[in-house]
């Protein structure tokens, strides 16, 4: 915008509501000094990322203009360090598009309660969270993240979904996107696993806590629930219910502790309850169940569609 009234010239600001004689409520991102001002519309320039008022997928549209998918990029097996792509990118073009919507999402926390020794209890609250907020057909952007394990972003378009991910030491967002997906892209398992596991003993050692080469679990996933592929309720609530796993096995923490966790290998504690078929690997770190020894918490939120986003 112009300056005006005191406020500097190409401020950012949020339109918040009409005014009549053409003007509008302004909430400035940038200029703290004053939270809310009637503005004429005239002065003011449209800085939105432009998109399609009639795509399905209005979200990925403004996902692949961001650094996510356009910087942060996989240098392969060779030049990789692994940290340029990481699974928390996911986070800042969440808020970024939250506050392009004019939108502050409630974050909702699901973990094991202690109170009780049955994890059943949260489980089933949690599974029925899921079930209020999927399955009815919505145009959103959800968050989701197992806190200091794994953070991805799906899509809803109607009752269809898609997945927004990349993985730090694995891949990265335009692999995952890609329908075609080149393995040799990405650089998993990262440099540091790759070299343990030259050592046999180390690398069962590693197996055991779920650290290994996931390269042809994350090209099926990729096949069936990557490169922009629409994904059925029914998948995503599968999805959903591989990481309420997180009640029970902090409920195993709880009442018998980490000892019992660490007798059994990773496979064996996640059962059939392993993300990896839709995710390419475990979204619970099993090796930071046992060393952090901090509660799984889930976590959730979500963006509806505003047409047209008020800031990129």
């Amino acid at each position: 915008m112009r300056s005006y009234q005191g406020v500097p010239e190409n401020s950012e600001g949020i339109i918040n509501s009409p005014s009549p004689h053409g003007s509008v409520w302004v909430r400035f991102l940038d200029f703290p000094q004053r939270d809310f001002s009637l503005v004429p519309l005239q002065i003011l320039q449209d800085i939105s990322v432009p998109t399609t008022s009639d795509s399905p997928w209005p979200f990925w549209e403004l996902i692949k203009q961001k650094t996510w998918y356009t910087e942060r990029t996989c240098l392969g097996p060779l030049f990789c360090s692994g940290h340029e792509h990481c699974a928390s990118d996911a986070t800042e073009v969440f808020d970024s598009i939250a506050t392009s919507m004019g939108q502050a999402p409630m974050m909702s926390e699901f973990a094991y309660s202690t109170d009780v020794q049955s994890y059943t209890r949260d489980e089933q609250i949690f599974m029925d969270f899921i079930m209020e907020e999927f399955r009815d057909p919505h145009t959103r952007l959800y968050y989701v993240s197992v806190r200091n394990h794994h953070v991805f972003l799906i899509e809803q378009s109607a009752l269809n979904f898609r997945t927004y991910q990349s993985w730090n030491n694995s891949f990265d967002l335009q692999y995952w996107t890609d329908p075609g997906g080149n393995v040799n892209t990405m650089c998993e398992p990262g440099p540091h696993v790759f070299q343990e596991s030259s050592d046999p003993i180390r690398k069962r050692e590693l197996e055991n806590i779920g650290i290994q080469d996931d390269k042809e679990d994350i090209r099926r996933a990729h096949e069936t629930f990557g490169g922009l592929r629409e994904i059925s309720f029914v998948d995503i609530y599968a999805l959903f219910r591989c990481l309420s796993v997180g009640f029970e096995l902090d409920s195993m923490r709880k009442y018998h502790g980490a000892g019992l966790l660490n007798s059994f290998p990773a496979s064996l504690l996640l059962k059939d309850r392993n993300t990896n078929r839709w995710l390419g690997k475990s979204a619970i770190s099993i090796a930071k169940v046992l060393d952090l020894q901090e509660e799984i918490v889930l976590e959730v939120m979500y963006v509806d569609y505003a047409h047209p986003p008020i800031l990129p």
